[in-house]
């Protein structure tokens, strides 16, 4: 767990530094990075990687659109852990109530 803690801390910091540029790579990752919140280890890593993420990188449009990872993370016929689900419910609240304190794409219009 420590190298995909690392990993994922990596990934964080890329998104802070690169940003914007970084979005058509991120957005297919977005389901791989919602499948570690299945390990409880690694779950904390994972948000913090997702917070730097949104705003610096991803905006509320990537992440609600249909074709993205969190629609599908939350649909229950899909995912069936309920632990994803939850992180996922999770991360989505922490984006809706610092809308605005991110970068530039963490508006919420």
């Amino acid at each position: 767990f420590a190298v995909c803690s690392k990993a994922l801390a990596a990934f964080g910091m890329l998104a802070e530094g690169v940003g914007e540029s970084m979005a058509t790579y991120m957005r297919p990752m977005l389901p791989i990075f919602f499948g570690l919140f299945k390990d409880k280890k690694v779950t904390k890593a994972a948000g913090l990687c997702l917070d730097k993420m949104f705003g610096n990188v991803l905006s509320f449009d990537n992440l609600l659109d249909k074709t993205d990872a969190l629609p599908s993370s939350l649909d229950e016929k899909k995912e069936r852990n309920s632990l994803v689900r939850k992180s996922c419910l999770e991360f989505l609240t922490r984006c809706v109530s610092r809308s605005g304190m991110y970068g530039k794409k963490g508006d919420l219009t």
